[in-house]
């Protein structure tokens, strides 16, 4: 049972990180930037 579990949660893993990757980037772009401007202006 172990073996079939480690065999399934790498590959949820990977499908996971596959959809937050795509979600999150745009999401860390914007906080760079923010960061970034709010920075540049102070």
């Amino acid at each position: 049972m172990n073996g079939g579990e480690t065999r399934l949660s790498p590959s949820r893993e990977a499908d996971h990180s596959g959809e937050k990757s795509r979600v999150s980037f745009p999401g860390k772009y914007r906080k760079l930037m923010v960061r970034y401007l709010s920075v540049s202006n102070s």
